[in-house]
């Protein structure tokens, strides 16, 4: 199945995961992220990894990009 948010092929759950409400376990990089990248933006990029709706829709554009590790 081909996930209709980001084109990557994977199944139902993995679509789903998209659009979250909460993801536990990623404030811990709160502290981190603000050392790093400063006070507002580091926030931000703990709140997109803490809410994958909030950071789908601030980042709607860029949904089919993907980094490859």
């Amino acid at each position: 199945m081909k996930c209709p948010y980001c084109g990557e092929e994977g199944t139902l759950g993995a679509a789903f995961s998209h659009f979250w409400l909460y993801s536990p376990g990623h404030w811990k990089y709160l502290r981190g992220n603000v050392q790093m990248f400063g006070l507002w933006t580091g926030f931000w990029a703990t709140m997109d990894l803490a809410c994958p709706l909030l950071n789908s829709l601030r980042h709607w554009k860029y949904r089919r990009w993907t980094l490859k590790l």
